[in-house]
């Protein structure tokens, strides 16, 4: 099902035959492959698993330059309450760790476009992004996507079926970026790699700087500016 064709009715009809098919993996597939061109970027499907007790499905596509992964994932609830974080991972990323051990340290190799990616594409400096979040008390939403977010596709999608806008986003962001995104994971561009791990690095600096980092004990987990 494309999704320009969800509105009104058939949308809801969709949402309704998702409602007992989304979770076992083909449907998600098949609705995450009629509505981003994969091909045209050179992935191809690498993993595909279905958690029935954490109600997520992971569908995860390898190119020769990066991972993707998706997660759909609701415990018992409506699809309007699903959840589709969507990653970016450099070739090692495993399938079903958020983290890994890298050079004897634990780093974080799975990573969301939404929005500090999109935001370093876009050319945002980490200055302007925390003095931003300290204006507005959020993260600033980059303007690709924040037109999209005011659209009436948006608004629906996002009311009834977010999942469906977040693909849509997705697909946006690839259009919009193509090479420029993929290749900041690509290992042959380690370049770029070292660009992205500075910006982080140099927003977290700045944004902890005002918000002091809470230390819980026993947590182990690695700073957020610790990629891999």
């Amino acid at each position: 099902m494309k999704i320009e064709e969800l509105r009104g009715a058939t949308l809801l009809s969709f949402v309704n035959a998702m409602s007992t098919e989304r979770l076992h993996g083909e449907a998600f597939r098949a609705f995450l492959e009629d509505n981003l061109d994969l091909a045209r970027w050179g992935f191809r499907l690498s993993h595909m698993a279905h958690d029935k007790k954490g109600g997520v499905t992971k569908v995860v596509y390898n190119s020769d330059r990066c991972r993707v992964r998706f997660s759909l994932s609701n415990l018992g609830r409506g699809p309007e309450e699903d959840e589709l974080p969507v990653e970016y991972g450099r070739l090692y990323a495993p399938d079903d760790s958020l983290s890994m051990i890298l050079n004897g340290e634990e780093c974080w190799c799975w990573h969301n476009s939404v929005p500090l990616l999109v935001l370093f594409l876009e050319g945002f400096s980490p200055t302007e992004i925390v003095d931003l979040q300290e204006k507005e008390g959020r993260l600033p939403r980059p303007p690709l996507l924040a037109a999209y977010d005011r659209s009436e596709e948006g608004r629906e999608l996002g009311r009834i079926y977010p999942p469906a806008s977040i693909i849509r986003r997705e697909g946006q962001i690839w259009s919009h970026f193509g090479d420029t995104l993929f290749d900041v994971f690509d290992l042959r561009r380690p370049d770029l790699w070292e660009k992205y791990k500075n910006f982080l690095e140099r927003y977290y600096q700045g944004y902890y700087q005002v918000h002091p980092r809470p230390h819980f004990r026993g947590d182990a987990s690695p700073p957020w500016d610790r990629i891999c």
